[in-house]
């Protein structure tokens, strides 16, 4: 029974050995695939969200095998009040794109977000990462003000381009479909009231019935 039974625990390594490259194969083949979502959402799933001037990249290849370290200089942190990070800081991620590795510019300042897993930064092509050249003005001041982390209870909803889509609530605020989503995303926040989550704005032609909530 022995050699009967190492027989199959090798013909079993061997099926998920084969199995597991042939998954590794198919997202390299499949590539970097991103939900779409609102940089109001993008800044509340984050567990850092950070203003830095990239220093320096270097070899990653830690614990968890990210294999990019980028050496950053917070300039101001706009997630944590509190303990807010400060000075020099190691930001780890993919060196692929195919595999979702984001890529920063040397000596360009820069908004970053990611997540923290014991004690360790990582960010990704998905998380919410731009130039701060790029910022709009109202993203500058949401950022600035504490209007993204101030908001974090309000949920969004993005219906653009699809056919079913829940209604607006007092805990939800609706991007519809055949809007100018471009506008919601650089020029409005869902934000909170006495009666409920609202558009910031009327600027991107929201309707009053999706403002009032249920």
């Amino acid at each position: 029974m022995r050699p009967y039974h190492y027989q199959s625990l090798t013909t079993m390594h061997s099926l998920y050995l084969t199995l597991g490259l042939l998954l590794v194969s198919l997202g390299g083949s499949l590539g970097c695939t991103c939900a779409r979502e609102h940089p109001q959402t993008q800044f509340c799933n984050s567990q850092f969200v950070v203003e830095a001037k990239v220093l320096a990249k270097k070899p990653g290849n830690n614990q968890f095998g990210q294999e990019v370290k980028y050496i950053v200089e917070v300039l101001k942190d706009y997630k944590n009040s509190y303990r807010p990070i400060r000075g020099k800081i190691e930001i780890f991620t993919s060196g692929s794109s195919a595999s979702c590795g984001a890529f920063f510019q040397l000596n360009q300042k820069y908004i970053i977000s990611g997540s923290t897993t014991r004690g360790v930064k990582f960010t990704s092509s998905c998380s919410w990462n731009r130039l701060v050249t790029t910022l709009t003005s109202y993203q500058s001041k949401a950022l600035r003000n504490g209007i993204y982390r101030n908001n974090c209870g309000c949920e969004i909803e993005d219906c653009t381009f699809r056919r079913e889509c829940p209604a607006a609530s007092k805990r939800r605020c609706v991007i519809p479909d055949n809007s100018d989503s471009r506008c919601y995303y650089n020029n409005n926040v869902c934000t909170r009231s006495r009666r409920g989550c609202s558009w910031d704005t009327l600027a991107c032609r929201q309707p009053t019935s999706y403002a009032q909530g249920k």
